[in-house]
């Protein structure tokens, strides 16, 4: 676990950097930035860090960078994303890996499949195993190529079968890769009423299981973490189908759950008199 961010500045970092910096101090994690020549300094003096950076900074500091040294170097982990020039991002993506088959592959039109893995759960949380259908952005790329041996490799995401993030080492390292060179502005208004994290899925879900993963002890973190059954428009009666209002009244003393019932009153005359009782208390 880290509890530092490094945040690696090129000549022209451009909004990337900037925004990166505004998501980590939304989530409470303390930042620095240092410039791509400067990494190999602050390895042994940093306390345990994180190395934020596009594949060619993170490419060009490593290049840098001699040997790692497991006793001085406190990387936890790295978290790359391509830049805005895919053509270099492929260039430092395969001098990463040492791969020269690895490729970025423009995002597929139409919906495609996207997938959550089940075998990273720590990372990926409750999204673990999700699956759903949605478009990729024009910022987003997907990983083509034969990428199966590389050490430490899996796939957390995929797009239409393709990874968009994955996992490998680098040096004993693990790498994070997300293969879309889009930060999300956290500071856009937003226009439709309401935020769908499917608009940005393969930029913006890949960074927040990063952070909450790396940085557990020094994020914001709520008080409780709670949870609200939602059932729509029942008949008040003891039981309704398979819901038992006794048993869900004793599941939510034991677990500590709230339950959120949506009652429309054309109903009122169905509602038996021991549930009104019930509901009443």
């Amino acid at each position: 676990m880290a509890s530092l961010a490094i945040l690696l500045c090129e000549d022209k970092s451009g909004m990337q950097h900037l925004r990166l910096a505004r998501i980590l101090d939304f989530f409470g994690v303390p930042w620095e930035a240092v410039e791509v020549s400067k990494l190999a300094e602050v390895q042994g003096k940093a306390q345990d860090h994180v190395v934020f950076g596009s594949a060619p900074a993170v490419a060009a500091a490593l290049n840098q960078t001699p040997a790692v040294n497991h006793s001085v170097a406190r990387q936890a982990a790295f978290y790359v994303y391509t830049g805005e020039d895919r053509g270099a991002s492929e260039r430092a993506l395969q001098s990463l890996c040492e791969n020269a088959d690895l490729a970025l592959g423009h995002a597929p039109e139409g919906n495609l499949s996207l997938r959550v893995s089940r075998d990273l759960a720590d990372l990926a949380g409750p999204m673990a195993g999700l699956e759903f259908s949605s478009r990729l952005r024009r910022e987003d790329s997907v990983l083509l190529g034969a990428f199966g041996g590389e050490p430490g490799f899996a796939t957390i995401i995929s797009a239409g079968g393709a990874p968009v993030f994955v996992r490998f080492e680098q040096s004993g390292i693990p790498v994070f890769l997300c293969t879309s060179s889009h930060v999300l502005d956290i500071d856009q208004v937003v226009g439709t009423g309401f935020y769908d994290v499917k608009d940005h899925f393969c930029s913006a879900v890949p960074l927040v299981m990063f952070v909450k993963t790396m940085f557990p002890e020094v994020g914001w973190r709520p008080q409780e973490l709670g949870a609200c059954l939602i059932i729509d428009d029942p008949l008040l009666r003891q039981r309704y189908g398979f819901c038992d209002f006794g048993m869900l009244h004793s599941l939510m003393e034991r677990y500590g759950f709230t339950t959120n019932i949506a009652f429309i009153p054309w109903n009122w005359r169905r509602t038996s008199s021991y549930a009104g009782e019930f509901f009443g208390k």
